[in-house]
């Protein structure tokens, strides 16, 4: 999609669906005798499958080896020249023509693979600029991608009625956070926040009966719910410029004691760091209310920290972009692991899930791609000076100020109070499988009458 936008391509879809394509080839008869079966043990037949079957683990294999030859053979019959691509997910196909010569491709592709005797289900044939394939649906007159009406609507309603109702089921949770997981790969923005739900989800696994859910699962239920309910479904693709010379380049960095943290950043403008802005922030419980919820100490949330600072930087400097563009901006940090989290988009650990929320959100309101990447803290000897309250090799008139009682989160401020709530609630759920697990070994073990064998 990314290619298409860039060159302005006009697309053409044709959608196809093979029938019943599990059971369109042939198990060698020296393998035939792994997949026999009985109906019952009165049953004096043993019946033997010789074609793919669903729940047997070769099949999907073997079928991805045929269709993988049959679309191959497409490629080759129309030559490099066909601008046309193909998508296959299981027996799902999605042909792609890209202008004039594409259109053309399209239909010699499905006239050689029905020549080939594809199995396919005409009456589901369907096409055009706009095409629903496998829950997600594509745009490509405006080139945007995301989610289906149909699916969307569906966790809109189910979302809606958790929100209302209070309680959910853990197993009807788990199959539904499934579903948000496969909308993420197409919402990307979104994936931050099921961080909580797979934590929340983890920890209530295994108990019966509908339990109450947490306000703040509901808070990021409702958040989802009214970003799909608002037209959030869809995502418009931008293709990414290369990071242009003289582009938003930062470096942060944290640092936490027993009692206090401190974090701080500048903006490469110059190799003269008297030319470059800085910040240099006192982090109180005003700015970070989750500042002490290990155990009282600062030191022991210093990735949340790192982030942090990673953040107040996108505030202080996204919007500063040359000439306007939007594009890529780069930061520096020291902290591997916040590097990671925000290559994946998600984290389950708490505070850093929160903050990774927030940056997530404020990213896709500004149109814009962050890339953290690591460096040693002997490289990153600046950030860190800000963040020990040095900054005697910058600027003081370049200094800038940070007013946390007035900065605008986008939804920091609504989750970030009841995160921690989360957390304890998360931990005392954990705590109560470990006694009751317990309990029932302890149990079980005097039921059986164990003897304490003898020392030899």
């Amino acid at each position: 999609m990314e290619k298409f936008e860039k060159a302005k391509d006009v697309v053409f879809s044709l959608i196809g669906d093979f029938e019943k394509a599990h059971r369109r080839f042939k198990y060698c008869s020296s393998e035939q005798g792994y997949l026999a079966c009985k109906v019952s043990d009165h049953d004096p037949f043993v019946y033997v499958n010789k074609v793919g079957t669903f729940g047997v683990s070769s099949t999907p294999y073997w079928w991805s080896r045929l269709s993988g030859a049959l679309l191959r053979l497409v490629h080759y019959l129309l030559g490099p020249g066909v601008p046309i691509e193909m998508l296959l997910y299981a027996d799902d196909l999605e042909t792609m023509g890209i202008g004039k010569e594409g259109r053309k491709g399209l239909v010699l592709a499905y006239v050689v693979m029905a020549a080939m005797r594809a199995p396919f289900k005409w009456k589901k044939q369907r096409g055009g600029l706009q095409t629903e394939w496998i829950g997600l649906f594509t745009d490509y007159s405006r080139y945007a991608f995301g989610l289906s009406e149909k699916r969307a609507d569906w966790l809109v309603r189910w979302m809606e009625g958790v929100c209302q109702e209070k309680v959910v089921d853990p197993r009807e949770f788990v199959a539904v956070l499934g579903r948000l997981g496969f909308a993420s790969s197409a919402l990307p923005w979104e994936k931050p926040f099921l961080g909580p739900l797979y934590v929340w989800s983890s920890a209530t696994r295994g108990q019966a009966g509908r339990v109450i859910v947490p306000w703040a699962v509901l808070a990021i239920l409702d958040w989802l719910a009214r970003r799909l309910k608002a037209g959030g479904r869809m995502e418009e693709v931008k293709w990414e410029p290369p990071t242009q010379k003289g582009g938003l380049v930062f470096f942060t960095d944290a640092r936490a004691s027993e009692k206090d943290a401190c974090i701080g950043g500048y903006l490469r403008v110059s190799e003269d760091l008297m030319q470059c802005p800085w910040f240099s922030i006192d982090v109180d419980e005003e700015l970070a209310p989750w500042m002490r919820s290990k155990g009282g100490s600062p030191k022991r949330v210093i990735a949340a920290l790192e982030l942090l600072a990673t953040l107040v930087a996108v505030k202080l400097w996204g919007g500063r972009f040359p000439g306007g563009l939007k594009g890529k901006m780069k930061a520096f940090t020291d902290n591997r692991g916040n590097s990671f989290a925000l290559a994946k988009g998600m984290s389950t650990k708490f505070p850093l899930t929160v903050l990774l929320m927030e940056l997530a959100e404020e990213l896709r309101c500004l149109n814009m791609r962050l890339d953290l990447e690591w460096l040693r803290r002997e490289e990153n000897e600046q950030a860190d000076a800000l963040s020990n309250g040095d900054w005697s090799l910058f600027n003081p008139e370049l200094r800038e100020s940070f007013d946390e009682r007035g900065v605008k989160w986008r939804i920091l401020g609504e989750v970030q109070k009841r995160g921690e709530d989360l957390y304890k609630e998360v931990q005392a759920l954990k705590e109560e499988k470990r006694l009751a697990n317990a309990a029932k070994s302890s149990r079980a073990a005097r039921k059986g009458k164990t003897k304490v064998l003898p020392k030899w």
